[in-house]
């Protein structure tokens, strides 16, 4: 179906109803006036013809109230083509002000494009609305899962210590500090993907050479990764971007992570190169590796390969948004060896 503008169909019904009523006036009044001096030519005007006569009138009145007609005809007719869509537009408004957050507008069979384009537009952000709606169902369901295991855990052994069930002795005192480490940076992860959802994540840029912002994590990392069975291999190319050093050692610390839980135990390489303009910071290991169903889905948030998976879902989730924020991105992909190659792209600093 061919489609007009809104304001080419008003001057196409305009110019219709102008024309008709033109063509109307002139052969109306050239047939009424013929008629009335050929059979009844007593009802002629007079000789003046400067002075109008009752026939005159009602002639007159005739045209114009056929003129009116017809406008108002083809006025009502633009007007329901017109409103029809705006009025479907008000009633899933209010459809959705009730709480109905499936309703969308349906378009005419009248085709006009403003208004349709206005009716695909409204029906795709409500759309989103609802997608909005259960997305914020999902997190604050995920969300209370995720706190509430280890806030458990110290509610339970604190109050088992102060009932005298427990004392406070130094391992016991480890375990609660290693959950509130972990219920700690359940909290940051959260407000780390919550603000850059509502686009208020600020960075704290400044030059820097990805190689040292990586080279302060390894005392930090290796002990742990030792004990765990892997071999950190370092390999830590010189690499100049403009970054937030702290947030990209979070990143990168949440990819090393999810190796540690993750991974088979062994090499596990840790690489910052420049690859033309870009930088890339990455942390492969030997396996079990990825299928590309998993790839595709393992950046989201709360998403876990399978049931009793370790980790709260959010780590990957951190490291893709701290990476878009920077203007790059984060991938994941099945490495020759049958490993995982989980990178992180950034642009490099131009000189």
């Amino acid at each position: 179906m061919k489609r007009h503008g809104l304001s080419g169909k008003i001057g196409l019904y305009m110019a219709g109803v102008s024309i008709v009523g033109g063509l109307l006036s002139t052969i109306g009044a050239y047939y009424a006036y013929a008629s009335v001096v050929t059979f009844y030519p007593s009802w002629a005007p007079t000789e003046d013809p400067w002075v109008w006569t009752s026939v005159d009138f009602a002639i007159l009145g005739g045209i114009l109230f056929a003129g009116l007609v017809v406008s108002s005809s083809v006025s009502a007719l633009l007007a329901r083509r017109l409103l029809a869509p705006l009025s479907a537009l008000a009633d899933t408004a209010r459809q959705i002000t009730r709480g109905d957050l499936s309703a969308r507008a349906s378009t005419s069979r009248i085709v006009v494009a403003e208004t349709d384009q206005l009716i695909d537009d409204f029906n795709a952000m409500a759309a989103r609305i609802e997608a909005s709606a259960k997305e914020l169902t999902l997190w604050n369901a995920s969300i209370a899962h995720e706190l509430r295991t280890p806030v458990t855990i110290l509610i339970g052994q604190l109050s088992a210590a102060s009932d005298g069930l427990l004392k406070l002795e130094p391992p016991l005192l480890a375990s609660l500090l290693e959950t509130a480490e972990g219920l700690a940076r359940l909290i940051e992860d959260l407000r780390v993907v919550s603000l850059a959802d509502s686009r208020q994540l600020v960075l704290r840029q400044e030059d820097c050479d990805l190689a040292d912002v990586l080279e302060r994590l390894r005392p930090l990392v290796e002990p742990a990764l030792i004990q765990a069975g892997f071999t950190a291999r370092w390999r830590l190319q010189s690499a100049e971007v403009r970054c937030d050093p702290a947030r990209l050692r979070q990143a990168a610390l949440a990819l090393i992570d999810n190796a540690k839980k993750h991974a088979t135990p062994g090499p596990l390489d840790i690489i910052t190169e420049r690859v033309g303009s870009s930088v890339i910071l990455q942390v492969k290991d030997i396996g079990p590796g990825l299928t590309p169903d998993l790839a595709s889905k393992i950046f989201d948030p709360f998403y876990r390969a399978g049931p009793g998976r370790e980790g709260s879902g959010l780590g990957l989730a951190v490291v893709r948004t701290i990476a878009e924020a920077h203007g790059g991105g984060a991938s994941c992909r099945i490495a020759p060896d049958g490993g995982a190659e989980f990178s992180i792209t950034l642009h490099a600093k131009s000189h």
